[in-house]
């Protein structure tokens, strides 16, 4: 519900600069700091659920420190350095591959052992399967940015669309998630 809220905000934000304000260094800068808070905000928020699905101890005690650790060198070079202002790109790819990686995880002690209850009836398996479908979306046009975006500026805000197409299934996942969930109650 958290999140729903936050990615609605962010989503509004972005509508706002983009329609309704001139483009301005400031506004640029807002923005940027706006998809920073979400960043790290919705990694915090998926990595705590995959923690709390996985069942290996070990694990969840490794996610923790990476989480941990993660967001320290997120707020250190916010400090630090002038990153608050400029685009996560490489924290996103980051944010991917550690969300991916877990997502596989917990995909990994599904199929070994089988649950009693219908795959297909499971909320998590879907909000899962919903986080894994959105950064296998965004990790290539993340990894390309740069290349794109300075050589083909009007192609990358094309493709950047993507984005949208993934945050559109994660949702459609977190939707059937909740219908699965009030199916079970």
């Amino acid at each position: 519900m958290f999140y729903g809220i936050i990615a609605l905000v962010q989503c509004l934000l972005g509508i706002y600069l983009n329609v309704f304000e001139l483009y301005t260094y400031e506004r640029e800068i807002f923005a940027q700091n706006s998809i920073n808070v979400f960043m790290i905000i919705e990694f915090a928020i998926f990595y705590q659920f995959l923690i709390v699905s996985i069942n290996s101890k070990l694990m969840k005690l490794l996610m923790k420190l990476i989480l941990t650790i993660f967001l320290g060198i997120v707020f250190y070079f916010w400090i630090f350095s002038n990153s608050f202002n400029e685009s996560p790109v490489a924290f996103t790819v980051v944010e991917a591959y550690l969300i991916l990686l877990s997502c596989l995880f917990y995909y990994y002690e599904l199929f070994m052992s089988p649950s009693k209850n219908k795959l297909m009836d499971q909320s998590k398996f879907w909000i899962i399967t919903g986080m894994l479908f959105l950064f296998s979306f965004i990790i290539p046009l993340f990894l390309q940015r740069n290349n794109l975006y300075w050589n083909f500026a009007d192609l990358y805000r094309s493709i950047y669309s993507l984005t949208f197409v993934g945050y559109i299934l994660l949702f459609s996942f977190f939707i059937y998630a909740l219908k699965c969930q009030i199916k079970t109650t």
